[in-house]
């Protein structure tokens, strides 16, 4: 490695320790591996060792950009607050689980890439921190596919999007201290190989403002109501803009009355039928994929020829937590509440017609 990336490495590492000292801890003291198990994938120490091995396999390649170093280096960093153990999952003994650690990580990523932009003017646009937060929120899922098809459309057709995420699968596997002939390594290696070769035969191509200009349903999904409100009236260039869900006689909003169509009013309904051939725009939380794929369903059958395209944005937490960090709990270094962001898939969302990842800082 030479020595501009060596110190490209300590800069970083100097970046997280003095803007995020309880995070850092926690990554230290949050083990891999339950004393005395044998278990088939991480025989590192600590989510720290594994993080640094994994960074280090990204600078050690030398068609990596800063993107796929900062994907490297953030991936894991829920991985403390999601810490569990439950029985190994062969024969006896236990196992540290860390369930949904990519969708409860990828706030905190956003966070702190946007607050190492502030520090580094142009270490990393917009779209790039867009991309890496995906990665984050999909790279277990994504391990779990079983071809390259699978992969592109897992990706929404986003060429960029699964070149990053097959360069954090290949990071990854080489900083785990796994065992290499197990059937979960075979298929990933296969996953990675197929997925390039298909990749070395299309363009260039990464979702566009295009997305959200013709007719349809576009929903626009994230958790800051500011950041929802700023894109769609960007995008919407004077198209009708619905809350969703829209607000109840109490002023209160109910995400789950958008899993059943009696959750629109009828005027709702209508307005829904009368605008989809001009381009509507339904704005919600939707961070999950069960509520956004069930309203995705009832679109569909209101307005069957409509094609229903998802931007999903991200955004700065609102009350930010870097550098100034509020007092975490003492196990996870993140503070609360933690939210779970699924980024849209039109492989696990097949009501889709297009997706995209975007980030949104509100001024």
């Amino acid at each position: 490695m030479n020595t501009e990336r060596l110190l490209l490495r300590r800069k970083l590492i100097d970046f997280l320790y003095a803007t995020c000292p309880d995070l850092t801890e926690a990554l230290k003291s949050t083990r891999h591996v339950y004393p005395g198990t044998q278990g088939p994938y991480h025989r590192e120490d600590s989510v720290w060792s594994h993080t640094l091995l994994v960074l280090q396999s990204a600078l050690e390649q030398e068609d990596y950009g800063m993107e796929h170093i900062l994907c490297a280096l953030v991936h894991d960093f829920a991985k403390p607050h999601t810490a569990v153990v439950r029985p190994a999952k062969q024969g006896p003994g236990k196992r540290y689980s860390f369930h949904e650690h990519g969708p409860k990580g990828t706030q905190a990523a956003v966070d702190f890439l946007t607050a190492l932009r502030h520090s580094w003017p142009d270490v990393v646009t917009d779209g790039e921190i867009a991309r890496i937060a995906a990665c984050v929120s999909s790279h277990i899922a994504f391990y779990d596919l079983d071809n390259a098809r699978d992969a592109l459309r897992f990706c929404n057709g986003d060429t960029l999007y699964c070149a990053s995420l097959l360069r954090l699968l290949y990071c990854d596997n080489q900083g785990s201290i796994l065992d290499p002939e197990t059937p979960t390594f075979a298929k990933n290696q296969k996953l990675l190989e197929s997925t390039r070769a298909l990749l070395a035969t299309l363009p260039e191509q990464t979702q566009g403002e295009e997305l959200t200009r013709g007719p349809g349903l576009h929903l626009v999904c994230g958790p800051n109501a500011q950041a929802r409100r700023i894109f769609c009236e960007q995008a919407s260039q004077g198209r009708i803009i619905l809350d969703c869900p829209p607000a109840d006689a109490t002023g209160a909003r109910d995400e789950c009355l958008v899993t059943t169509r009696e959750g629109f009013p009828g005027r709702h309904q209508e307005l829904i039928r009368k605008t989809a051939g001009e381009g509507l725009f339904i704005s919600g939380t939707l961070c999950s994929r069960r509520p956004r794929r069930s309203l995705a369903n009832i679109l569909h059958d209101m307005v069957p020829e409509a094609p229903i395209t998802c931007t999903f944005v991200l955004s700065p937490s609102e009350a930010p937590w870097i550098p100034e960090v509020p007092k975490p709990s003492a196990r996870d270094g993140l503070p609360h509440p933690v939210p779970s962001l699924t980024m849209p898939c039109m492989l696990h969302e097949p009501k889709l017609a297009g997706t995209r990842i975007v980030l949104v800082c509100p001024r």
